[in-house]
C-alpha cells in the first residue's frame, strides 16, 4: 500500500532549478503549495521549465498549478516531462494538461491520474509552463504535486554518531523493530550492514537498517555509525550551480568517482 502525500514541501522546493533562467536564491521556495505569494516570473519568461527533483522516487497520482492560491496566478496550461530514478524520460512526449478557465481561476491547470504513467516511480517532474490567462508573464506559480509513497510499519528517527572527536553527519534511519535485549548472564555482540536479525545467547533480538553497527551487552544497547562518502549518484543529481546552472545531467561528474569532473565556462 502507499500513502499520499504533497510532493512538494520545502526541502523539495529549495532543490527546485529554474531554466533557462534561473531565480534568485531563496526565492524557490515559493514554489509549495502553501506559499501565499508563489513564485513571479519576469516579462523575458514567456515559457519556464521548473524542474522539481525528489528525494526519494515516488509515484505521482497529479500535478496542479492552482490559480486561486495566489493573488495574481495565471497559468493556463502546462507540460509535464517525468524521469525515472535512472535519469531516462518516462514519457517521451511531454504531457499537456488542461486548460485553465480566464475567468475560473477555482478550475486550474492540472494532470490527473489518468494522464500519468501508473505505478511507476518517479525521481524527477519537468514542467514547462506552456501559456497563461492574460497573455503576460506566469505570476503566482505555486505547485501542488501529490505522490504515493510505500507505506511501511515502524517509526523514523535521525541516526547521529560520534567517535573519538569527530562527528558524522545525521541520516534519516527507518527503525523497523525495536530493539529488546532482556539482561542475561553471557553478552552479546553483532554487527551488520543493510536489513539484518540476530540472536544470541539469551533472548535478545536485534533489526538494523542502513549502515548502522550495534554491540548489545545485557540492557544496553550502543549504536555507532561507519564513515561512508556522501556525494553519491543521487545526491549528485541534486547539486545545484549559481548564478550559471549547469547543463542537465551535468552534476553527476562531481561525483569523486568520475574520471571527468566538472568543467566551468
Amino acid at each position: 500500500r502507499c500513502k499520499e502525500m504533497q510532493a512538494v514541501d520545502e526541502a523539495v522546493s529549495k532543490n527546485i532549478i529554474v531554466t533557462p533562467n534561473p531565480l534568485p536564491i531563496g526565492e524557490n521556495i515559493k514554489f509549495q503549495p502553501t506559499s501565499q505569494q508563489g513564485v513571479s516570473f519576469g516579462g523575458n519568461d514567456r515559457t519556464p521549465t521548473i524542474t522539481v527533483n525528489f528525494g526519494k522516487p515516488a509515484e505521482v497520482h497529479s500535478v496542479t498549478l492552482p490559480r486561486n492560491q495566489t493573488p495574481n496566478g495565471n497559468v493556463q496550461q502546462f507540460e509535464v516531462t517525468f524521469y525515472s530514478p535512472d535519469g531516462n524520460k518516462i514519457n517521451d512526449k511531454p504531457i499537456l494538461s488542461n486548460s485553465s478557465p480566464n475567468k475560473d481561476k477555482t478550475k486550474p491547470a492540472e494532470l490527473d491520474s489518468s494522464q500519468i504513467p501508473s505505478n511507476t516511480p518517479v525521481s524527477r517532474v519537468d514542467i514547462t509552463i506552456v501559456s497563461t490567462t492574460d497573455g503576460e508573464s506566469p505570476k503566482g506559480v505555486v505547485l501542488d504535486i501529490i505522490a504515493c509513497t510505500e507505506a511501511t510499519t515502524g517509526s523514523y528517527s535521525s541516526l547521529c554518531c560520534s567517535f573519538e572527536k569527530r562527528t558524522a553527519s545525521c541520516f534519516p534511519l527507518h527503525v523497523l523493530e525495536t530493539t529488546n535485549v532482556t539482561p542475561v548472564s553471557t553478552g552479546f555482540t553483532s554487527g551488520s550492514r543493510g536489513t539484518g536479525t540476530g540472536t544470541g545467547t539469551g533472548t535478545g533480538t536485534s533489526t538494523r537498517v542502513g549502515i548502522t553497527e550495534s554491540t548489545l551487552t545485557p540492557g544496553t544497547t550502543t549504536k555507532r555509525c561507519k564513515e561512508m562518502q556522501a556525494v553519491d549518484e543521487a545526491v549528485s543529481k541534486n547539486i545545484i550551480v549559481t548564478p550559471n546552472p549547469l547543463p542537465i545531467g551535468e552534476n553527476i561528474k562531481f561525483q569523486p568517482t568520475s574520471q571527468q569532473g566538472v568543467s566551468f565556462g
